[in-house]
């Protein structure tokens, strides 16, 4: 009886500690709040009852035998203010004009009133249902490409075609006012598809506008310097633009969820890359002022290649560390002030600014503030215990222990594991 007893003990108290290990490696775990797959796999190894582990840990408000999860609503007061900017602005303004009204109280009237209805209609749908900062990113990005989705139909028919059966554009301003939800549900339902995180979502929300922004640019260089001299042409050159725009926004989703969807990003993370982009962005745009290149093709190729390259770039610099949107601020903040420094210490000495020395001077120290601060913050935050994944190693120690008091010792194991 007493080898039963103990055994039980011991059985419960393996319980017991086990519960409490996967609890405390889960809160390691998400300590970078990213969980990278050698983490979930040990998790996985730990926890053999996962569905009761995690019914524990969220068992602090139940209804009948069913644990209350709190919802992720982080996103929830994007999604009410997009809604009232679409009431505002897309019907507050549509649908007085589609009835023809020429009052301007009448337009103001809508405005407010559809506002207010983006706020009560969005406020009420998404009471009860999660809604993270990468849902609501979604939602937003499948609204504006499925309306972005009437330009290359516009340029299909052509500007005059399209003026002869809708020439005051209310048509063209229905198909806005049906895209616009669609697009909602569409991108919903793709983030439901791919369930990325947020810094994800970010990253492919970012890859979707870089996609966009090359389509646009490849006409121009292609099209290279040549004039548009006939409506014909005109058209032609707008069937085009619009083909390779919205074409290369669509290519852009894809391949950024096929490139980044797979890679672990926070939304500091997503932050760092658009700065790194930016700052190629500002180089570029120095640069080409500088150079005062005459060809159209040499211009969108040098400001493209520093824009993609330091897109790259910047993904290349979160590989292994997790950002917060503040340690991508401080990076930010870090550059302007030692562009500062310079133009500052110019303005003092009396410098041409539209110099040549002066535009290479602004480049140079954009350059070394951004990546000086990005090594700063990097390595703080590797101090801070957020260790770099590509030297991630795990530590996991079991030991005999004993529980209980002195009279009454029940033998135990202790449990120790490191991310």
């Amino acid at each position: 009886m007493r080898s039963i007893l103990i055994i039980s003990l011991l059985s419960i108290s393996l319980g017991f500690s086990q519960t409490q290990l996967y609890q405390e490696a889960y809160k390691k775990a998400m300590r970078d709040s990213v969980v990278t797959a050698d983490e979930q796999a040990l998790l996985d190894l730990i926890n053999v009852e996962s569905d009761t582990s995690i019914t524990t840990q969220n068992s602090d408000m139940t209804s009948g035998s069913v644990a209350y999860q709190a919802l992720n609503q982080e996103g929830r007061w994007r999604m009410i203010y997009y809604n009232m900017v679409m009431g505002n602005s897309l019907y507050g303004f549509g649908l007085p004009y589609l009835f023809k009204s020429d009052d301007l109280l009448t337009y103001m009237g809508f405005q407010l009133v559809a506002a207010a209805g983006g706020f009560y209609v969005s406020y009420n749908y998404s009471k009860n249902i999660d809604i993270s900062l990468g849902r609501g990113s979604f939602i937003e990005t499948g609204s504006t490409i499925s309306m972005a989705s009437l330009i290359p139909i516009h340029a299909a028919v052509g500007p005059g075609n399209w003026n002869d059966f809708d020439p005051h554009l209310r048509g063209a301003l229905s198909y806005l006012m049906v895209a616009a939800p669609v697009g909602m549900i569409q991108g919903n339902k793709l983030f439901n598809r791919w369930q990325p995180t947020d810094g994800q979502a970010a990253v492919i929300r970012y890859g979707t506008a870089l996609g966009a922004i090359n389509g646009l640019a490849t006409y121009f260089f292609l099209n290279g310097d040549r004039d548009n001299n006939s409506e014909t042409s005109v058209n032609n050159s707008y069937r085009a633009l619009a083909g390779l725009g919205y074409g290369g926004t669509l290519a852009g989703l894809h391949y950024s969820h096929e490139y980044f969807g797979r890679k672990p990003y926070t939304t500091g993370d997503a932050l760092m890359i658009r700065e790194a982009s930016s700052l190629g962005v500002y180089i570029a745009g120095r640069l080409l002022s500088t150079a005062e290149l005459q060809s159209v093709r040499l211009n969108v190729l040098v400001g493209m290649a520093l824009l993609d390259g330091f897109s790259i770039w910047g993904d290349h610099l979160v590989e292994g560390v997790d950002f917060t949107e503040g340690d991508a601020v401080i990076v930010a903040m870090g550059t302007l002030a030692a562009n500062g420094v310079w133009r500052g210490l110019s303005l003092l000495a009396g410098g041409d600014i539209n110099s040549t020395v002066s535009g290479s001077m602004d480049i140079a120290t954009s350059f070394v503030g951004f990546y000086t601060t990005y090594q700063s913050v990097k390595a703080r935050r590797l101090e801070l215990g957020y260790p770099d994944r590509r030297e991630q190693k795990i530590n996991f120690k079991s030991r005999p222990t004993i529980l209980g008091n002195f009279h009454e010792p029940v033998p135990g194991m202790s449990f120790e594991i490191n991310f």
